[in-house]
């Protein structure tokens, strides 16, 4: 794998059909644990440097990304497929990736109500939600309900220790919420859905609100609340957002977050997109 993301584009291009059949029989052998899961990376490098030039492959390495994505038992396969998922939603574009989203959301789901996976694989998923969203734009309201009702139930999972993996965990579940909220609001919008996600407007703006005043929350998390409020007003309108997002509350956070010098030019623009400026 770090041959293949190492080399330019132009020395891939002449072994690109030999290397994708070598991924795949080892997907159709079944073969280690680790032999899989080093597949998934090359394929992921694969998408990386061909983009469009994959979709060749696709039809032959969607059953095996799907059925990787269902082996919750075997926690680095799932979550190198999972990964994959991103890959190509970012490289392969709209029409390729809504022809597989239906398939791909119906698994990424299923992790998220199995009591099996790891919970280490639910944020995976969540984030990848926002992957999808961004590929197939406005396609994406026929999952709005569930997925914005499956990311309600998994804001309210509580960090109750001070075990550092516990925290980390914590912390990394609501950085994909909000990334995921963020995705989902600018695919929509690019797609010119973005009010069918009015609705969830409250639930989002209370999550970001809990994950603002948390005592554990890391400074990513942090980034990531002043992120989704300032694409609230960009993408939904400072007016429409101003009952949500025009108070002393954020105000303050904002001020805050300008003083640090790694997050003022992200709390300068979230203001100004708040404000209406």
């Amino acid at each position: 794998s770090v041959c293949v993301s190492r080399l330019p584009v132009e020395q891939v291009l002449p072994v690109k059909d030999d290397i994708m059949k070598r991924m795949l029989y080892i997907f159709e052998s079944a073969s280690q644990e680790g032999a899989q899961e080093e597949a998934f990376t090359i394929c992921s490098n694969m998408v990386d440097k061909l983009g469009d030039g994959f979709v060749v492959y696709m039809p032959h390495f969607v059953p095996y990304l799907l059925r990787g994505i269902e082996d919750y038992d075997r926690a680095e396969i799932c979550t190198m497929a999972i990964t994959t998922v991103g890959e190509i939603c970012r490289r392969l574009g709209k029409a390729e990736v809504s022809k597989h989203s239906d398939d791909i959301m119906v698994r990424l789901n299923a992790v998220l109500q199995s009591t099996s996976a790891k919970k280490q694989l639910k944020h995976y998923a969540i984030e990848a939600f926002g992957d999808v969203a961004m590929a197939v734009e406005g396609k994406f309201v026929q999952y709005l309900q569930s997925v914005i009702e499956m990311m309600g139930q998994a804001g309210q999972i509580e960090c109750r220790s001070d075990d550092e993996e516990d925290v980390e965990y914590f912390n990394s579940l609501r950085e994909a919420i909000l990334s995921a909220y963020t995705g989902i609001l600018m695919g929509l919008a690019e797609g010119g859905q973005a009010d069918k996600i009015d609705f969830a407007v409250p639930q989002i703006v209370q999550f970001a609100d809990a994950s603002r005043r948390h005592p554990k929350r890391s400074e990513d998390v942090l980034k990531g609340v002043i992120g989704i409020l300032g694409d609230l007003a960009d993408r939904l309108g400072s007016e429409k957002m101003s009952s949500f997002l025009k108070n002393q509350q954020v105000y303050d956070l904002l001020a805050t977050a300008r003083l640090d010098p790694k997050m003022q030019e992200l709390a300068d623009w979230a203001l100004k997109m708040i404000k209406g400026e």
